[in-house]
């Protein structure tokens, strides 16, 4: 094959916007699904570099992700949000963990457009609620104006 068969060439000079994925590591399916999903719409996909959780690669590689290391990853994640135009919250079933519940603050407050897998949410009390409604909780705990 020549070297120009594998030149991608972008008919403008746009950036395309970039997503960054937010969800529980705990489905790796997920990410995988909407990394291609938005890949083939255009955009730049940032994702999560490690599978904290159930990555048994990972473990066996680095003998586990030490609390500082966690730490870091998650700060590491914020810059993924600061490079992004809008972030995919990966609310499978409805979850929404701790950690995915700042990373949305942080996207809220830095004026981040929000993206869903679904419509709705588990709030703490194990009720579905509207996403769009899920901010407007969040937003009056957090006084995000």
């Amino acid at each position: 094959m020549s070297e120009t068969e594998h030149t991608v060439v972008f008919k403008s000079n746009h950036r395309p916007k970039i997503v960054t994925l937010c969800g529980s590591t705990r489905f790796p399916h997920a990410y995988e699904v909407a990394t291609l999903q938005w890949t083939i719409r255009g955009y730049v996909v940032l994702s999560a570099g490690a599978t904290v959780k159930k990555d048994t690669y990972l473990e066996a590689v680095t003998g586990g992700i030490s609390p500082a290391q966690k730490e870091m990853l998650d700060e590491l994640h914020l810059r993924k949000i600061d490079m992004s135009d809008e972030i995919v919250v990966l609310n499978v079933d409805g979850y929404v963990g701790d950690s995915v519940r700042e990373e949305i603050i942080y996207a809220l407050v830095e004026r981040k457009g929000i993206n869903w897998l679904e419509p709705f949410v588990i709030d703490n009390f194990g009720k579905k609620i509207a996403t769009h409604e899920f901010l407007v909780q969040l937003a009056n705990q957090e006084k995000i104006s």
